[in-house]
């Protein structure tokens, strides 16, 4: 495909406008700005290079390589009251109604720069509702999802829904998309250089969601951990998980909990284990694709992730990750690579040179760019 990114109109040429809307845990930016209360009276563009230099959900943000491709572009996190009420301030900016202040200062955001292209990374707080409320109608509207979508969602004012499960795609069709497009995230290489010096603490990590979306994964928690403290075999255990709900795992678990890691100390969490495993949402319906997958190799960590039929698509099993197929052969495979250092580190050097080589922001980025936004367009 062509590479030409300017809109033609007569002798001028303008510069697309490419505009991203995404959400994090609220969780996490508490504990970011608690970290840093200097970021708060920062510039909006100062606390926005922070979010990304931090580098979490930094594998769906698009606008900075965007740039590099000659877009003027806007990067929104929408629930981040600190950027967002700046960015208000220095747009010299109001709202009416401060208990729907998150919209209203994303519609004002997408009216006064006017892009081009709209891509909603949170399509579920940002469905067709959202848009049908905007006075500027972008040319090219579209969206990502890759978990549960709630019953009442819209997205039949989208041109195309991104994915990297089958199950989302099919969704996104029958409640409206115009089009759906496979697609799974990126790794920024920065990342990796600034885990690199992290030493191995555990034997085994996991650091993650867990859920009643995530029933298959629970259970494999749990089998961890009680092959964990057998007396026999015992190995050393990292979980890094939010709260979650009672009974959802064995409650000797809590003790070995260190709670969530977001940003530059998930990364740290999952380079610091000798192997990281890994389970797909229960949604995932035996497809393979998540954000761990990208996330562990790319840090040049040894990856034990459940088998499905196209992890082959990703990562080659045995060579570049490793993977099992049940629980019993989970724990088989955790005695055995904690046994062969020599073999687990040789995966994951190859695991980490095919993350960086095919899996790179910034060649995913080209793909982002040249397969969406030129087909879509022109």
């Amino acid at each position: 495909m062509s590479t030409n990114f300017q809109i033609n109109k007569g002798s001028n040429q303008m510069t697309l406008r490419f505009m991203q809307i995404h959400t994090f845990y609220t969780l996490y930016l508490h504990t970011l700005y608690q970290k840093n209360p200097s970021l708060k009276k920062a510039s909006y563009q100062k606390q926005i290079q922070a979010l990304l230099y931090d580098g979490f959900s930094v594998i769906h943000m698009y606008t900075p390589y965007m740039q590099q491709y000659g877009y003027e572009t806007l990067l929104v996190i929408a629930n981040n009251p600190f950027s967002q009420s700046q960015w208000l301030r220095e747009n010299n900016m109001t709202i009416e109604n401060e208990n729907n202040w998150m919209l209203e200062i994303v519609q004002k955001q997408v009216e006064t720069m006017k892009p081009d292209i709209l891509y909603l990374s949170d399509s579920i707080a940002f469905d067709s509702h959202f848009l049908r409320k905007l006075s500027w109608k972008p040319r090219l509207v579209f969206g990502w999802r890759g978990s549960n979508i709630p019953s009442t969602t819209d997205w039949s004012d989208f041109d195309f829904i991104l994915s990297h499960l089958s199950v989302c795609r099919k969704r996104a069709l029958e409640i409206g998309s115009k089009s759906v497009e496979h697609f799974y995230p990126g790794f920024s290489p920065y990342l990796a250089e600034q885990v690199k010096d992290q030493p191995k603490l555990w034997d085994v990590v996991f650091s993650g969601q867990v859920s009643v979306l995530h029933q298959k994964r629970n259970q494999y928690i749990n089998k961890v951990f009680q092959a964990s403290v057998n007396k026999e075999k015992k190995f050393s255990t990292g979980f890094f998980l939010p709260p979650y709900k009672p009974g959802l795992l064995h409650p000797e678990i809590d003790k070995f909990n260190f709670g969530a890691r977001w940003g530059l100390e998930m990364y740290r969490a999952l380079k610091a284990g000798r192997i990281v495993i890994n389970a797909e949402i229960d949604l995932a319906c035996g497809e393979a694709g998540n954000m761990r997958l990208f996330e562990t190799t790319g840090v040049g960590a040894f990856l034990l992730t459940e088998y499905h039929d196209n992890i082959h698509q990703y990562f080659e099993p045995g060579v570049e990750i490793e993977t099992f197929k049940n629980e019993n052969e989970m724990i088989e495979k955790i005695h055995y690579y904690l046994k062969n250092d020599a073999k687990r580190e040789s995966i994951a050097m190859r695991g980490h040179q095919r993350c960086l080589k095919d899996y790179s922001m910034e060649k995913k980025s080209f793909c982002f760019q040249s397969d969406y936004s030129e087909v879509f367009l022109f």
